[in-house]
């Protein structure tokens, strides 16, 4: 049961309509008609400026009182909400605003030369509740500062990994006689780009990479893939 954030009581249905969602606003969806909850608290900051909910938890003002504004009455139930947000309580959009905070205070950030490094920690929804916990995992980011503005950083792991799931992805069709599969895998062989040019200064850490996954962990894979005639990635 979803509750009022500023009173904790369980909120009701006590109407349908046609409130729009922030799904059916992107995609341009004529809203869907809704079940409508409210507060029956006739102390609660919420039932005085008619605040309305739906099932996951979103907001809305239904009709503010005489001589108050939409966003005057909207501002008054974030300052009587407990959380300080407007949410249902129980709802998945409260519980998803909570993994959010929880999230970006548990984030790890910081300078080192002219590198920008970020650790986000990672969570998993609790199956049955609208809440999220920890996985013990992170994800790590990384931008290098150059002229003035941030890119993006591979290490050289990261692209191994990623050279790595690209070969395994392709080496079955390659078998297979897939063209595509073929190409992909004779240009990491040969090192070059799949338009069949060489990659340009600065991939040294992606040539190594793709030489420890063709002709070091992959060898002899590599040769019977290699063996295929293929016109467009001849060495």
């Amino acid at each position: 049961m979803i509750k009022c954030p500023c009173c904790l009581s369980d909120l009701k249905v006590t109407h349908q309509d046609r409130y729009e969602t922030l799904d059916e606003h992107v995609n341009d969806e004529t809203p869907s008609l809704k079940d409508g909850y409210q507060c029956s608290n006739e102390k609660c900051t919420a039932y005085e400026y008619n605040g309305v909910w739906i099932e996951d938890g979103e907001f809305w003002i239904k009709e503010p009182p005489a001589g108050t504004s939409y966003e005057d009455a909207e501002k008054a139930i974030e300052r009587g909400s407990l959380t300080g947000r407007t949410h249902a309580i129980n709802s998945w959009q409260d519980g998803w605003e909570r993994y959010r905070e929880e999230q970006k205070k548990r984030t790890v950030s910081f300078n080192l030369f002219w590198f920008f490094v970020q650790f986000v920690p990672l969570y998993q929804k609790i199956e049955g509740i609208h809440e999220w916990r920890r996985t013990g995992k992170w994800r790590r980011t990384i931008m290098r500062r150059v002229e003035g503005r941030y890119v993006h950083f591979m290490t050289f792991w990261d692209i191994y990994f990623s050279e790595l799931r690209e070969y395994r992805q392709n080496y079955h069709g390659a078998l297979s006689m897939r063209e595509e599969c073929v190409e992909i895998i004779q240009s990491m062989a040969n090192n070059l780009n799949f338009w069949g040019k060489k990659p340009e200064k600065g991939f040294l850490r992606r040539k190594i990479a793709r030489y420890v996954v063709c002709w070091i962990i992959y060898r002899d894979r590599t040769k019977i893939i290699m063996s295929i005639k293929n016109t467009n990635n001849e060495p």
